[in-house]
């Protein structure tokens, strides 16, 4: 995912902090930013979908944030439905419908400020 790079970036100057820090704090840090981008996430338009039964979800409904069970200080950020990455980026038969990175770049000085703040920085 080329346009979240900046979050990994973020994450590694963080690493930096981890050395002065206890990992909790890190993890903490890191949840701030990812509640937020899920916040904003979930306040996207929603287009009307060609689905009308009863007990569907939207997609954009179903975008949620979780700590990385591989990793204590990374929190994992995405869909509840198996589709969500296929319209993020596309596939051969159709062209993407981008949902994660347009919403990050608009945001993500924000997203940083607030994590900076948590840190008890800038």
């Amino acid at each position: 995912m080329d346009g979240l790079s900046g979050f990994s970036e973020l994450e590694k100057e963080l690493e930096e902090y981890a050395k002065q820090s206890s990992s909790e704090n890190i993890s903490k840090v890191l949840q701030v930013g990812a509640d937020a981008f899920v916040k904003d996430l979930l306040a996207l338009p929603k287009p009307r979908s060609q689905i009308a039964k009863g007990g569907y979800t939207h997609l954009i409904d179903t975008f949620s944030d979780e700590k990385d069970p591989q990793n204590e200080n990374a929190w994992v950020i995405g869909w509840g439905k198996y589709y969500g990455p296929i319209l993020e980026h596309g596939s051969q038969k159709m062209s993407a419908q981008a949902h994660l990175k347009p919403c990050w770049e608009s945001n993500k000085e924000n997203y940083y400020k607030l994590m900076q703040e948590q840190l008890g920085g800038k």
